[in-house]
């Protein structure tokens, strides 16, 4: 459980700069924007 706990802390600001959180309601082409963003 601490390495999950430690991988999201990695990647927790990946997600926040690519706007991954607010998500939820999202469009398949809005995914694919954030996906996108998160490669970047």
């Amino acid at each position: 459980m601490q390495q999950l706990e430690m991988m999201y802390f990695l990647i927790e600001p990946v997600f926040e700069r690519a706007g991954a959180l607010e998500a939820q309601w999202s469009s398949d082409s809005g995914i694919a924007n954030i996906i996108t963003r998160m490669i970047r």
